[in-house]
């Protein structure tokens, strides 16, 4: 879209909104005037909600002229690290010329260069399903038919699950021998429930046969956050996940896991989700699978993959204690990232997207 409207069309505005344009929608929503009348580039308008659109003059109204930027997207059109860059980087001049200086050094990769990532299991009944430890034991349920999983992100205090944070999801097979009381008794439970009436239990050939995902990752990514993107080790690679939380299996060329874990704190990757995701209502930011293959993430040499996989236990506990910010700036003194410059220009976009609310009316 972005470039064929700049092959089009030798002049843009978009006028954007800090506030949400209509009452009730998850998404953001801009304005984009599209014409020839000029050679002006691409211009964007900030305004606070579109009331404001009453009482401002679009020819004299203060603007971000991107032409420059614009120029320099056109000269490179080919190289798939700028061709690819969302709108919403054009909202303001400095921090995205930090974003784009970052994915020109040479620095970071896309995270689908590493890695893949795919949806986690849709039960179609999360509260039938997904037990807790204690609910599995007190339904006597075998551990042959249970499958250690993740429901929430919530659930996941720092960037390795730890056993108390896992759940059982009930995987019994196709057919329970007789012989399996308990198995055959939750079963019933779950027809007394109507969870094989429930929309994806009865698409089933089996309504009791939950599909897993077809990747089982090094690493989960919530695919909705408040504040930035986090990955979070999965240890053995032995845990399935939700589709509240994406699954990420690095390549076999991908450095230690645990080393991409850590690396992904950095204030780099945090400004790559503020512009790479979408915005919901509410301030909540949200990667698609595609969305989170785009997120920058460093670039790591044997050293410092050494140096993060030795400091992974302080940086978990880091998080797990609410100092995730310690966190980000001692990833990025590790790897040599403007740490303060990075964050300066990754609170401009976060800034913006917490602070949109829904229109008063």
């Amino acid at each position: 879209m972005r470039r064929y409207l700049r092959e089009r069309f030798s002049s843009l505005v978009i006028v954007a909104f800090d506030r949400l344009v209509f009452e009730g929608a998850q998404v953001d929503a801009v304005l984009l005037l599209a014409s020839n009348d000029d050679s002006r580039g691409l211009r964007v308008i900030r305004l606070l909600d579109e009331r404001s659109l009453d009482s401002v003059d679009l020819e004299v109204a203060p603007t971000y002229q991107a032409l420059e930027h614009w120029e320099e997207e056109a000269r490179v059109a080919k190289s798939r690290t700028i061709q690819s860059a969302r709108w919403s980087s054009s909202l303001d001049v400095e921090a995205s010329a930090v974003y784009d200086a970052l994915l020109v050094s040479g620095r970071v990769v896309r995270l689908g260069e590493l890695a893949e990532v795919d949806i986690g299991l849709v039960s179609g009944a999360n509260s039938y399903f997904i037990l807790s430890r204690e609910s599995a034991r007190a339904h006597d349920l075998p551990k042959r038919v249970l499958r250690a999983v993740v429901e929430r992100p919530s659930d996941l205090a720092g960037i390795r699950v730890r056993r108390s944070e896992e759940k059982s999801l009930f995987l019994p097979p196709e057919s329970v021998g007789a012989h399996d009381r308990a198995t055959h008794e939750y079963l019933t439970i779950g027809v007394g429930l109507g969870v094989p009436q429930r929309y994806k239990p009865r698409t089933r050939r089996f309504w009791h046969r939950v599909p897993l995902p077809h990747l089982i990752g090094d690493a989960f990514l919530p695919y909705m956050a408040h504040r930035a993107p986090r990955l979070i080790l999965n240890p053995g690679r032995r845990i399935v996940s939700t589709n509240l939380l994406h699954s990420v299996a690095f390549r076999e060329e991908a450095p230690d896991a645990r080393a991409m874990v850590a690396a992904a704190l950095s204030s780099a990757t945090a400004l790559s989700g503020e512009i790479e995701g979408r915005s919901y209502g509410g301030g909540v930011l949200k990667l698609e699978t595609k969305e989170a293959e785009r997120l920058a993430v460093p670039a790591l040499t044997g050293e410092q993959v050494d140096q993060l996989v030795a400091m992974f236990d302080r940086l978990d506990q880091f998080v797990r204690r609410g100092r995730t910010l310690e966190a980000s700036a001692l990833v990025d003194e590790t790897l040599g990232f403007d740490h303060g410059r990075l964050v300066a220009a990754t609170e401009v976009f976060r800034q913006r997207r917490l602070g949109r609310k829904s229109p008063s009316r």
